[in-house]
């Protein structure tokens, strides 16, 4: 089934993921994808979240903070701060003492993965029966995090097929973005914030470092922000121009 974003959550989104704008479109999908789901039920029952290669602080989670959710966070990841969990690996002896997840979030992590069918695996292996399943990915980006970048993006339909593979119910996908944010983030170094995608003029000057570098990225952006500021900003659901992809799944209840 496909989904598209809605105008709900907007200003939620946006207070959780104002400084990057296409992170603020996945959030609002997030949130419109999930407010039917279980999850929301008992609020004031903890739900077990595990963030795979993010933070205790990703926007999703912030989001479910202030939808009045009550939260016991794991992370996995390749970091000091985290347990580590390495997704391109296979080892069902490992996976049989991991913790079990009312869901599970990963977001902006598979372009860091090359092998695709084991982090497939990893992923269900760590939600609970019943339990679901977030991945937000770029469907078209440009290099970031060197070394340990592989892939530019992926579709809706690639992850929803690998979650099929993997075991999950797929209960909804698509793809997100604007020619605006695809002209950005594929041919020039600006992320864009949710002002600077209104106005991209906004984003040419660097806040936060002092007026003389500030000035100095007017000058350094400026041709950037002027010919973003030609590409249309309205938000659409198609592969042709869309940055990010997602789909959340339902691990079947075998209880």
């Amino acid at each position: 089934m496909m989904s598209s974003a809605s105008e709900d959550f907007r200003d939620l989104a946006r207070s959780v993921s104002n400084t990057n704008f296409a992170r603020m479109l996945v959030v609002q999908v997030f949130l419109n994808a999930i407010k039917d789901t279980k999850l929301l039920d008992n609020l004031a029952e903890p739900k077990r979240i595990s963030v795979v290669g993010g933070s205790p602080d990703e926007p999703e989670i912030q989001a479910l903070r202030s939808l009045g959710l009550q939260l016991d966070i794991r992370v996995f990841g390749v970091d000091s701060t985290s347990e580590y969990l390495d997704l391109n690996s296979y080892n069902t002896k490992v996976s049989d003492f991991l913790p079990k997840a009312d869901l599970v979030l990963c977001s902006q992590v598979l372009e860091h993965v090359w092998k695709h069918e084991n982090a497939f695996y990893w992923l269900q292996t760590l939600t609970d029966s019943g339990g679901y399943l977030w991945i937000g990915a770029p469907a078209a980006n440009r290099p970031h995090g060197a070394p340990h970048y592989y892939s530019s993006g992926f579709s809706g339909e690639f992850i929803a097929n690998h979650l099929t593979e993997s075991g999950m119910d797929v209960l909804s996908y698509g793809v997100t973005g604007s020619k605006r944010l695809y002209a950005a983030s594929l041919t020039t170094n600006l992320w864009l914030t949710a002002n600077g995608h209104r106005f991209p003029l906004f984003d040419a000057y660097s806040r936060g470092a002092g007026w003389l570098t500030g000035v100095r990225s007017v000058f350094r952006r400026l041709p950037s922000a002027i010919r973003l500021s030609m590409w249309s900003p309205k938000i659409r659901n198609d592969i042709r121009y869309a940055t990010e992809a997602w789909a959340l799944a339902r691990k079947p209840d075998l209880h």
